[in-house]
């Protein structure tokens, strides 16, 4: 029996291809390279200022993550240590003229969904008392400088956030004052990174977890690192603390141009065309799902230009282009599920 070779039927990649991905390819001394940049950018971060944070004790918590186009809420019942808590949530969709409008509607938004959610799960009861209003932990994933435990000023927007009033203040603040709006017994006592947030989770369950990662709208990481590596903390953490949690924002590494030389046309590209240019272009961006279907359709079809065409001709670029076959949550969606799997 005759057994064909399907490897003879493929086509080689035209030449505008193969330059493509040579210009995506990167060599053992160019990760070394990023490597050594990297760490360099750790180590002046840690002498950067910034305050320590703490865990909480038993008791009823309401817990807020927001930081892409989803939103939790979440009322958390933490449990004596060696016992799992209890956690309801419910996950609203931040509408886009929230998300590009002004900041005083978007934190509005969130009050009134807090006040939504408690009235549905029945724990309205919860945040009545102004005596003892209910404490509230906000996950903000944002850039920001930390200036104490639930105060936090926000350093510029990402993942294609943009509303006015919000940069260079109090993000905890300014919650903190929806809420009063609302009328809502609440108070917003600390402030993480949905990074620092995962760490501390898993370090709930298991305490010899060391890494939180996050790779989804963006990428960041955070690590528990020596308190004697860390200047910041040289004077404000209790005597006995060795550790501490550090947030690297490595999203943003590369926005002071240390990586200039390992950008390729399509970063530029997509930089330009972004809500906030300048910021998170490597390694952020690339890794994002909004960002996945401009990437993906600028090199296969390289951009609006049909002169720049890698595959296709411009007639069949138009049955491509404007459909849902190049939406970034569509990439983003079967993107991570042929490299990660299904769920």
């Amino acid at each position: 029996m005759h057994v064909s070779d399907s490897r003879k039927k493929i086509p080689a990649l035209p030449e505008k291809a193969r330059a493509l991905i040579a210009s995506l390819t990167l060599s053992e001394s160019d990760y070394h390279a990023i490597e050594l940049q990297l760490e360099a950018a750790f180590r002046a971060g840690l002498s950067a200022t910034g305050p320590p944070q703490c865990s909480p004790g038993p008791g009823d918590y309401l817990a807020l993550d927001l930081g892409g186009t989803n939103y939790r809420v979440l009322l958390v019942r933490m449990r004596p240590p060696g016992q799992p808590p209890e956690i309801v949530e419910n996950v609203y969709s931040v509408p886009g003229e929230l998300m590009r409008g002004r900041g005083v509607d978007l934190f509005d938004f969130l009050a009134a969904t807090i006040a939504d959610f408690m009235a549905e799960h029945g724990a309205a009861h919860l945040a009545e008392n102004p005596a003892a209003p209910l404490r509230l932990g906000f996950t903000f994933s944002f850039p920001c400088e930390q200036r104490g435990l639930a105060s936090a000023r926000l350093l510029g927007w990402t993942k294609g956030y943009s509303a006015e009033g919000v940069v260079g203040n109090d993000v905890c603040q300014l919650l903190q004052e929806a809420i009063d709006r609302r009328g809502l017994a609440a108070r917003c006592v600390a402030l993480v990174n949905d990074t620092v947030g995962t760490l501390a989770a898993c370090a709930l369950e298991d305490p010899a977890c060391m890494i939180g990662l996050i790779v989804g709208t963006g990428t960041n990481a955070a690590y528990v690192e020596r308190v004697a590596a860390v200047d910041k903390y040289s004077t404000e953490l209790p005597a006995g603390e060795s550790r501490v949690v550090i947030n690297t924002e490595w999203g943003n590494f590369g926005a002071d141009g240390c990586l200039e030389r390992f950008r390729t046309d399509l970063d530029r590209q997509l930089d330009a065309a972004s809500i906030n240019p300048g910021r998170q272009v490597k390694p952020d961006r690339p890794i994002q799902g909004d960002f996945w279907g401009a990437s993906g359709s600028g090199a296969i079809f390289g951009g609006a230009s049909s002169s720049g065409a890698i595959l296709w001709e411009q007639a069949v670029q138009g049955r491509f282009l404007g459909s849902k076959r190049f939406r970034g949550d569509f990439w983003g969606a079967s993107g991570s599920g042929a490299i990660f799997g299904e769920q």
